[in-house]
């Protein structure tokens, strides 16, 4: 997820609408992961209906302006419908605890990688681990974006808990007043942790599944961009905690965002 330094929008959900709408579990799955997602389809009609407005009134296909336009939607719609598949990841000896699911991560869209798909994707992992849907990050992205870049924890919850069959979802804090936050996370694992990524210019979702802590080494092993990875603890904590540098810091001074925050399900 990239998000930029647009701190004075803040994201908003859409609890009203319901992707999983007719989609399978991970015991019934089809082809039906690989439709075309209809926000493709009216990005490339509300698109196309602004190429012809600004530069086809007049010319239409005569005006290369309007032919470039008109490309550019086309390219935009083939990247946002791009294959999306869920790998299932083997737990390494003596890490993850299962084998968990993570999605691939479509491109970044807008200006800039203004609408970033990690809490897309987040959230596409949580469901597949926590409540056997396989959903597509592109069919949650509707639901994850809003005014501002990326998608902020409210979102995220919002887009969860707008969905049928899933539990309760939650913006959770970690307490790091009695000690490890990691403690606190560990608890309620799967969870989607939000953390200062690509040089601390950018704040990018993982899917936390487990913390390893073995002959005084510790790793937290999280789930992005179609694999699973592992980063040590004290690392992990920093960029957890949005420190003052960074992006997440600059949030958390405009109070859109908290330290330690993390996305959890609060019951079943």
């Amino acid at each position: 997820m990239h998000w930029l330094l647009f701190l004075a929008l803040m994201v908003v959900g859409c609890a009203d609408l319901d992707p999983l709408d007719s989609l399978d579990t991970e015991h019934n799955l089809t082809n039906g992961i690989e439709e075309k997602s209809s926000l493709c389809t009216r990005r490339r009609i509300a698109c196309e209906q602004e190429c012809f407005e600004t530069y086809g009134q007049t010319w239409g296909t005569l005006s290369p302006l309007y032919n470039a336009c008109m490309d550019e939607c086309h390219q935009g719609f083939m990247k946002c419908t791009e294959r999306q598949r869920p790998h299932r990841v083997e737990p390494r000896p003596g890490h993850a605890r299962t084998r968990t699911y993570s999605w691939d991560q479509p491109d970044s869209e807008g200006p800039g990688g203004y609408y970033g798909y990690c809490g897309p994707t987040a959230a596409s992992n949580l469901l597949a681990n926590m409540c056997g849907y396989l959903v597509p990050p592109s069919r949650l992205a509707e639901c994850c974006f809003g005014l501002g870049p990326g998608t902020n924890p409210r979102a995220l919850v919002e887009t969860l808990n707008g969905l049928h069959d899933c539990g309760r979802w939650a913006v959770c804090h970690s307490d790091v007043l009695d000690g490890d936050p990691l403690d606190t996370l560990f608890e309620q694992l799967p969870a989607a942790a939000l953390l200062d990524w690509d040089g601390a210019l950018e704040l990018h979702w993982v899917t936390v599944v487990d913390v390893h802590r073995t002959g005084g080494s510790c790793q937290v092993v999280y789930n992005h961009w179609g694999r699973q990875d592992r980063m040590g603890c004290n690392e992990f904590i920093e960029r957890w905690s949005l420190t003052p540098t960074s992006l997440g810091g600059a949030s958390i001074a405009a109070r859109i965002l908290t330290p330690f925050t993390y996305v959890c399900q609060i019951s079943d």
